[in-house]
């Protein structure tokens, strides 16, 4: 419990609120399929057994899978621009059809009420190009938050540590998704790895991101 955290005003009630990442958490009997508290803020802080919200993959996805690790990684920000601010939730044991460990991020967005699973997202390598969904990539290991361009939209990075570049394995990549008026976008994004930003070269085991 407490693996990851991230914090934001969720329910744009101007307290900020705390997201605390539990990615061993066991649902339903499968083992380590992980969840996230949410811990509302208000004028006394946190008040112990009040306005605390469960965030699962269900009903997401409808199912729980065992070694998803969900919340392992966490990162708020404000990605479609409203009044409240978003929830990125990394998945990086998400598993693809036989590809284990290729992992995903769930976006969930903000609202009056919270956190609310209206209009989330599910974001894995297949919707991203170049690259697509492979098994022990560990896509969404990380997360960061932050408007990168300056237009008033918060954008993502997810990180996939054991991405294998120009036959490096394990060599490491990163994602940045743009913020828009809709949410995250993938109209607009960057693949970036140690080669493409000058400052080293891209070598096996370097698990950059």
């Amino acid at each position: 419990y407490g693996y990851s955290l991230a914090s934001g005003d969720f329910n744009g009630d101007e307290y900020d609120d705390l997201a605390v990442g539990v990615p061993r958490e066991d649902i339903k009997n499968k083992n380590d399929a992980g969840a996230v508290n949410i811990l509302y803020g208000s004028n006394f802080g946190f008040l112990e057994g009040k306005h605390i919200q469960l965030i699962q993959e269900y009903p997401i996805l409808e199912k729980f899978e065992g070694d998803d690790f969900f919340g392992y990684s966490l990162a708020s920000g404000n990605f479609n621009g409203d009044e409240y601010d978003d929830l990125a939730v990394g998945v990086p044991g998400k598993k693809f059809g036989s590809k284990r460990n290729a992992g995903a991020v769930y976006v969930i967005y903000g609202s009056p009420r919270g956190l609310t699973n209206n209009s989330s997202q599910l974001w894995h390598q297949d919707m991203l190009i170049p690259g697509q969904s492979e098994g022990g990539d560990f896509f969404g290991f990380s997360l960061a938050s932050g408007d990168f361009t300056g237009d008033k939209f918060d954008d993502l990075a997810v990180g996939v540590p054991y991405e294998k570049v120009k036959g490096e394995n394990k060599a490491g990549a990163i994602y940045i998704v743009r913020g828009s008026s809709q949410g995250l976008t993938n109209n607009s994004y960057q693949f970036l790895y140690q080669d493409t930003i000058g400052k080293g070269k891209s070598e096996e085991g370097d698990n950059f991101g």
